[in-house]
């Protein structure tokens, strides 16, 4: 499979390109992914979930710390110790494109509950209890 992954920190043209190494690009390259593999043990919240969930990639993640509630329902999650479970999940999502087709609708629907907007709109309920 190493011909068929691309783990950009590894590759010398990604990052000799300023364009790689800016947030400006994440997009893009969530777009052109056929899924988000994230099968981390511990995050703070998740972001990238919800930014490839945004930009319409399935996602696999961890069944642990924040990545359920980073992923919702529109996420498939794996014991982040149990490789595999991430290779079956992973295979299930290459070669099921209904499967493939319903995680992206459920991330798109998902993440928009986060946008900037409804985000900002909620930490400002927070400081209105805070003040009195």
């Amino acid at each position: 499979m190493q011909h068929s992954i691309i783990f950009l920190s590894d590759n010398a043209e990604a990052n000799s390109n300023e364009g790689f190494k800016s947030s400006a690009h994440f997009p893009a390259i969530y777009q052109m992914a056929e899924a988000l593999l994230y099968p981390s043990t511990f995050e703070g919240f998740g972001i990238p979930i919800l930014e490839a969930l945004s930009s319409g990639v399935p996602v696999i993640t961890s069944n642990v710390s924040c990545m359920p509630e980073a992923g919702g329902n529109a996420a498939a999650y794996i014991d982040p110790y149990d490789a595999a479970s991430l290779s079956l999940k992973m295979e299930e999502i290459a070669t099921d494109k209904n499967l493939a087709e319903m995680m992206i609708q459920k991330g798109l629907s998902h993440a928009a509950s986060f946008s900037n907007e409804k985000t900002a709109a909620a930490i400002m309920q927070v400081y209105k209890k805070l003040v009195p």
